[in-house]
Parts: C-alpha cells; structure tokens; sequence
C-alpha cells in the first residue's frame, strides 16, 4: 500500500481502483471462454473491486485472504475470476508462523516455482 517514489512502479503496484477495473475490462475481452484471469490485490481494493466485478460481465471463481501471520489482519486478496459462473471457493492462507522467514508450508508450495533457494 506504500507508493513508490517511481511513477510507474507505484502505478504497477498501488494501481487505483479505476486502473484495476480497467484491467479486469481488457481482461474480459481477452479471455477465452474457459478462460481465468488472477490477480493479487491489497485489502483495500478489494473492497472496491468485490461490488463491481460482476456488474463488468466477470465472475468470481476463488478467492484466498492473505495474512502475514496467523494473529495478524489478511493484507491481501488473491482471487481468480472467469466468463463463467460458478461455485467461488474461499481459502486462507496464512505466510509466516511466528518467527519472521519461518514460512507455512501451504506458503512454501505455492511460491516454491518463484525461489531457486529451497531452505
């Protein structure tokens, strides 16, 4: 949620909720029928994107809160949306337990293709 001091990296990164119903617009129109498109947005997009996603021809298939630790608030939405409706389903995931770069093992075999390191 800190912009960068670099315009397009803060754009890329802290995109407004226009930027990102404009992506989930091109995104519509590019999908194949069986296609998804995913995406990792803060907390507080969310909240704006969750009202207007159907009302841009997109359904909502999966949706994960992410949290950093398990006692913490969720900071992030991954969610996966598709042309098609169908049953959305809801997961958590949870990054580190209790000591920081001690990360869950759900955590580790989602980002496990993104590390060459495997401690």
């Amino acid at each position: 949620d800190t912009p960068s001091p670099i315009s397009h990296r803060s754009l890329a990164r802290n995109g407004t909720g226009n930027t990102l119903m404009s992506w989930c617009i091109r995104a519509k129109e590019l999908l194949a029928p069986k296609g998804v498109i995913a995406l990792i947005v803060p907390l507080t997009l969310w909240t704006l994107l969750e009202h207007s996603i159907a009302d841009h021809g997109l359904f909502l298939n999966k949706i994960c809160f992410v949290k950093p630790k398990a006692h913490k608030d969720t900071h992030r939405v991954m969610i996966s949306m598709s042309l098609e409706p169908s049953r959305i389903i809801r997961e958590e995931l949870i990054i580190e337990k209790e000591k920081r770069h001690d990360y869950t093992d759900e955590y580790r075999m989602l980002t496990s293709a993104f590390y060459l390191r495997k401690d």
